[in-house]
């Protein structure tokens, strides 16, 4: 039917008594109208299966841009979140759990040195220095420090694993969180809090990375203070002044040195 239009105006001159030459007997009008057995159909059915296709070919598109709807955006399995911003409350409820844990054993921690460093400066053969105070040496007692902290985290986690803290608190969940998607498997709940664990240790780490450049500079101005005190021209020579101390005490490195 849509081609009809096109076709028309070709075989049906146009019906206007008052110009030369036009077909004005109703019976001459009648005769120029093709029939129906007269038109092109064979480009017609060409048309129609052109549209046909398109047709098909956007169907196809159209399905293959749904086909990870219910994988990708609707909850379900181990896909329990719909929105990211779910994930991201889920863990940050588990870095709020570690945290306390983590406190929990830094309490201990912090004791038990407390308690055990008293013992040894009440020992008979103790003797005072300066070791203790180095900078450098305060980042390695720390760092230490933390990493058993962050052990003490990690087997914490595995003991509430093993005796189903996480089971229980599926259960409960949903009277105290409600409106959002959250997990309904215990054991999501226990590789979420491993993987975010895991991340807070690499986070330790990379920050105790970071502030040992903090140490190695002040070890080296105390170096360089000391060789400015004793006038000590070897050291001075085998371990050369930044520019920085330099600025502080001289104008040169010849001032400097002298």
């Amino acid at each position: 039917p849509k081609v009809l239009p096109k076709v028309l105006p070709k075989v049906l001159p146009k019906v206007r008594p008052e110009e030369p030459g036009v077909i004005a007997d109703p019976r001459q009008v009648e005769k120029a109208i093709p029939r129906p057995d007269m038109m092109d159909l064979k480009k017609v059915e060409e048309a129609q299966v052109d549209v046909l296709k398109g047709l098909e070919e956007d169907l196809h598109r159209a399905e293959r841009s749904t086909d990870d709807f219910g994988a990708e955006v609707v909850p379900h399995g181990h896909k329990w979140w719909r929105f990211r911003w779910e994930y991201s409350y889920v863990e940050a409820t588990i870095i709020c759990l570690l945290c306390l844990i983590a406190a929990f054993w830094q309490r201990i921690h912090d004791a038990v040195r407390a308690h055990l460093s008293r013992q040894v400066t009440e020992a008979p053969i103790f003797y005072t220095d300066h070791f203790r105070h180095i900078a450098l040496a305060t980042w390695v007692r720390f760092f230490w420090g933390e990493l058993v902290v962050l052990l003490l985290v990690v087997m914490t986690l595995w003991f509430l694993a093993r005796v189903g803290f996480f089971d229980l608190w599926i259960r409960v969940q949903f009277f105290i969180i409600t409106s959002i998607n959250l997990p309904t498997e215990g054991v999501m709940y226990v590789d979420m809090s491993f993987n975010v664990a895991m991340q807070l240790i690499v986070a330790v780490m990379l920050f105790f990375l970071m502030t040992l450049q903090i140490c190695y500079r002040a070890l080296q101005n105390d170096r360089d203070c000391k060789a400015l005190e004793l006038g000590a021209r070897d050291d001075l020579a085998h371990h050369p002044v930044s520019d920085i101390m330099i600025g502080k005490f001289a104008s040169s490195p010849e001032e400097f040195a002298a």
